[in-house]
């Protein structure tokens, strides 16, 4: 090693007088290596610089086999890598660098471990039956405010990653929408959305004996409505709609239209097929008006849960019957009414809005939210003694079912 004026030679390179014997000295193996916010993806790693100016970093990512996984640059003295696998053991090595020519020695490999993957949690709410027509239209078009059945519950819906509703009745694109009291023929004012948009209804089910009240043209309609309102359906076709990154599949069926067991299976089979975390099966089926389970509802629910479906949400008795739990899955046989104008007796005033927790895949807790349809139109939820006789429909004791 020779000095020649301001350069240095080492090796037979020449190098400026910056990086001067006594400086190389000071670029030492990095120590004190350690690992901060470490997650299931992703870790900081950092260090204590060694003495010097001008110093970058190099980082080296190797699994427990010893292959290299990655190699970063950085000025800083830490690093944030990501797009690490959970519960997996990894090694890191760091060491300093002044010039292409003037480096430290690596530091000794430190190792971390990943954590696991935590659930991914979604929250689902789910309500019977929804009628936008008769007395219930004249009743919100007598408010000036065409969302006026969902104010006093949209709140609530809104806090969950999706919300389903039977939907009850038909769009129609031209009017007159005026249905006499005592008619069971629907049509629903275009404008009547404003309310399903205020409560963030992300999906409806059209199969109901009411969905073409309004001809082909009034099925037709409804469904391309829904699609340019962003809100999905199911009928003749199951959806599948990605939340919080797991598939979500509905299957739709009524009594009067496709209450088919073997098309039930067929279908299972088919969303299963194609990648469906979650399986939610809807049924219009039932004896109107009474609490007693039909074999045919039970049967259905009962099939559909042997065959792969996580949860069974049912309408169309319009009054709340009872949870099954049945082969560790959950059957809502009737949920009632969320919104109808059936104040002719008290059980039709009455409905079930449940609420369903996930993590990842599987139900984690089940909430119930008992309400009453006021004024014919317009539900709330019932405080907490009010709402004990909703429980008792359910056959609940509580508002809260923990699922281990």
């Amino acid at each position: 090693m020779k000095k020649y004026g301001r350069a240095l030679i080492i090796l037979g390179i020449v190098l400026p007088a910056a990086l001067m014997a006594d400086d190389v000295s000071i670029i030492k193996k990095i120590r004190n290596v350690s690992f901060t916010d470490i997650t299931h993806d992703q870790v900081t790693v950092q260090w204590t610089p060694p003495a010097g100016s001008n110093l970058r970093y190099r980082v080296w990512l190797k699994d427990a086999s010893g292959n290299t996984l990655a190699k970063r640059r950085t000025q800083q003295t830490s690093i944030v890598l990501t797009y690490l696998y959970p519960e997996t053991k990894y090694y890191i090595k760091v060491r300093a660098v002044q010039s292409s020519h003037v480096t430290g020695k690596w530091s000794i490999a430190q190792s971390f471990t990943t954590t696991a993957k935590p659930p991914v949690i979604t929250n689902t709410i789910f309500a019977g039956d929804v009628m936008l027509s008769r007395y219930v239209a004249r009743a919100t078009e007598q408010t000036g405010d065409m969302a006026a059945p969902f104010v006093n519950i949209a709140d609530e819906f809104t806090r969950n990653d999706l919300a389903f509703v039977n939907l009850e009745a038909p769009f129609q694109e031209y009017g007159p929408w005026d249905v006499a009291d005592d008619s069971m023929t629907f049509k629903v004012n275009p404008q009547m959305m404003e309310g399903l948009q205020l409560a963030g209804i992300d999906i409806v089910s059209l199969a109901n004996n009411h969905v073409y009240n309004a001809g082909q043209a009034g099925v037709d309609y409804t469904k391309q409505y829904l699609a340019d309102n962003r809100i999905a359906y199911c009928l003749e076709h199951w959806d599948i709609r990605e939340v919080n990154g797991l598939q979500f599949a509905f299957l739709c069926y009524s009594y009067d239209l496709n209450l088919d067991i073997d098309k039930l299976i067929a279908d299972l089979q088919e969303v299963q097929n194609l990648g469906a975390d979650v399986i939610i099966v809807s049924m219009h089926n039932g004896t109107e008006y009474t609490e007693t389970i039909s074999p045919a509802q039970s049967n259905f629910a009962h099939t559909a849960i042997d065959y792969g479906a996580d949860l069974v949400i049912g309408h169309h008795p319009h009054v709340v019957q009872r949870m099954e739990e049945y082969q560790g899955k959950y059957i809502f046989y009737s949920l009632g009414n969320l919104i109808f104008d059936q104040d002719w007796s008290w059980p039709t005033q009455l409905g079930a809005v449940v609420k369903v927790t996930w993590e990842d895949d599987q139900i984690k807790k089940i909430e119930f939210k008992p309400v009453k349809i006021d004024n014919d139109f317009q539900p709330r939820f019932m405080d907490f003694e009010e709402g004990r006789e909703v429980l008792g429909r359910l056959q609940v004791s509580n508002y809260e079912l923990m699922v281990d």
